[in-house]
């Protein structure tokens, strides 16, 4: 019977009760006492069995939410007992399986259904059963959690697993019957990473003894060396810079005394320049970030003397990895650092001698032979025509050709000889070379070229050379850039000066918009170098004149 139909029923009842109250009092006479004293307690009567009643309908509300409740959490039970990833198991008392969940399955390697009725301990190892049944007495007399490690087997033929058994006493409260909840997980990784971890700090603990021992060793041995080591400043700065040891070396190479330099800021052993530039803070700086720095400089003694050191810097750190100060190491290289300087003077001397020697060389090829070849291919090409003298005309142009190219040709060997044998610009009189110049130039490009050149004393050899390759400057700008038609070249010697003034009637070009180039700029600093007058006029096809003036005052070259 629904809590809705007895409450309607006990309604109908109370209803007909009254009924029969009210009719009953009609029929007897108001004045008789029993008969209202048993309709007021009928009707207080009816009132509490009202009121229970609807307590009693609440009570049955509650225990259907609560039967809804329950059987829920049944439900999330059974969810979580065989979701769950975790390995779950429910035995008796004596460790025989009843349920199991499906991660337990998994991990004996059994159908769930299969483990349900066999003893947990089938999966323990023989050599462990007696101590996993001595848990069980105690888990049954002891109502608390179990958790131990132990091995499990889940066949005979494979390797046993690490596992992790959490154990807990439960009692139904129905049937007060007790079992085991179990929680088996599988701690097989966990288990190697701390063996692996166990073997790694053995293997550590090991190497921390032997290599203390040999810092033991090695501190000895060092502090023997620094005191031995005479030709090696060693000496150890703090944090600040400031000299904390000084050994026997450091005394002998810097002339400081321990008692003098300890406290002393390591920046004066450093020569002045260097410390202007930084290269304190720098080294220090390099040393912190790297470990290390490179002391290859200039040091300077007690005396002010200096000297050149090669070295390290290193930083130190304490046990705990924290930096503490440096240890500076450095030796006298200053013997070695001249001979070095001395054996590249003498190398590059010597690459000198070789090049020279083999310009030399090739002069004397081509003026033997290359030279002499053309000369007289020149001499055969001018002296044909005289013999041929009834040459077809294009005949007769082709030997014209021939001979001016044979002439061009020997004027540039001319002056290829010159740059290769240096010393000739030096014998040769400069009108000579401006000579052969204008050859060369008109090998390379048809100009009417008119030169002008008076003999005078011989020049100073910077001097000379600066005119001459000034004046070759003038002539490649000519060929280049001039497109010009006539150049006159005029050479005068002024007292014991020179003036030398080159003019086309090429292009020009306007000196405001163009204020140098490469050409120009280095023909005014051989201009410079002897302290000569150079002015470069032009303007847009009105030609170019250069004209530049030498003549000895004091301070000037002289021959």
């Amino acid at each position: 019977m629904s809590s809705n139909n007895a409450s309607d029923k006990f309604s109908l009842w109370v209803g007909r009760v009254e009924a029969l109250i009210q009719q009953f009092s009609d029929l007897l006479p108001d004045h008789v006492p029993l008969v209202d004293q048993i309709s007021e307690e009928l009707l207080t009567a009816i009132e509490e069995l009202r009121v229970t009643d609807e307590e009693l309908r609440q009570q049955y509300e509650e225990l259907l939410w609560a039967h809804d409740v329950a059987a829920a959490e049944r439900q999330r039970y059974h969810d979580l007992f065989h979701l769950a990833p975790d390995a779950y198991l429910v035995t008796d008392l004596l460790g025989m399986i009843r349920e199991a969940s499906q991660a337990a399955a998994a991990l004996l390697k059994r159908d769930a259904a299969w483990l349900v009725g066999k003893p947990l301990a089938n999966f323990i190892p023989l050599e462990e059963r007696r101590h996993f049944r001595e848990q069980l007495i105690h888990v049954a007399r002891e109502n608390r959690l179990f958790r131990w490690d132990a091995h499990l087997r889940v066949k005979p033929s494979a390797a046993a697993i690490d596992v992790s058994l959490t154990v807990t006493q439960m009692r139904d409260l129905r049937t007060e019957e007790a079992s085991l909840n179990w929680l088996i997980r599988d701690i097989s990784e966990r288990k190697r990473a701390e063996a692996a971890r166990q073997q790694a700090h053995d293997e550590l603990e090991l190497q921390v003894q032997e290599r203390t021992a040999e810092l033991v060793n090695a501190n000895a041995l060092l502090e023997m060396m620094v005191e031995s080591a005479k030709d090696y400043a060693i000496l150890a700065l703090d944090l600040e810079n400031r000299i904390t040891s000084w050994n026997a070396g450091a005394e002998r190479l810097f002339g400081y005394t321990e008692a003098e330099i300890l406290g002393e800021n390591g920046a004066i052993l450093f020569v002045p320049e260097d410390r202007a530039a930084g290269a304190v803070e720098d080294e220090l700086a390099t040393a912190r970030e790297t470990g290390s720095a490179s002391d290859e400089r200039w040091k300077i003694r007690k005396d002010g003397s200096r000297f050149f050191a090669s070295g390290m810097t290193r930083l130190m750190l304490d046990a705990d990895g924290l930096m503490r100060g440096y240890v500076k190491v450095a030796r006298d290289v200053t013997q070695r650092i001249q001979m070095q300087q001395i054996m590249r003077e003498a190398q590059e001397h010597a690459l000198t001698l070789a090049a020279l020697e083999e310009r030399q060389r090739l002069a004397r090829e081509l003026h033997d032979v290359v030279s002499q070849t053309l000369y007289s291919a020149s001499v055969i090409a001018e002296t044909l025509p005289r013999l041929w003298t009834d040459a077809p005309a294009p005949i007769s142009e082709y030997l014209d050709e021939l001979s001016r190219l044979n002439r061009s040709t020997l004027a540039e060997l001319r002056m290829l000889l010159l740059e290769l044998h240096p010393a000739s610009l030096l014998k040769t009189d400069l009108g000579e070379l401006l000579r052969q110049l204008v050859t060369a130039t008109q090998a390379r490009k048809r100009l009417n070229i008119t030169v002008t050149a008076d003999e005078g004393a011989p020049l100073p050899d910077v001097v000379q050379v600066a005119f001459y390759r000034i004046a070759q400057e003038a002539f490649n700008n000519i060929v280049k850039h001039a497109n010009a038609a006539n150049v006159t070249v005029q050479l005068q010697r002024q007292d014991a000066g020179v003036d030398l003034v080159i003019q086309d009637d090429g292009r020009g070009f306007d000196p405001v918009k163009r204020q140098g180039g490469l050409g120009l700029d280095l023909m005014r600093e051989r201009a410079d170098d002897i302290q000569a007058a150079l002015t470069i006029e032009s303007a847009p096809r009105k030609g170019t004149t250069v004209h530049l003036t030498w003549a000895p005052v004091e301070g000037n070259p002289t021959p």
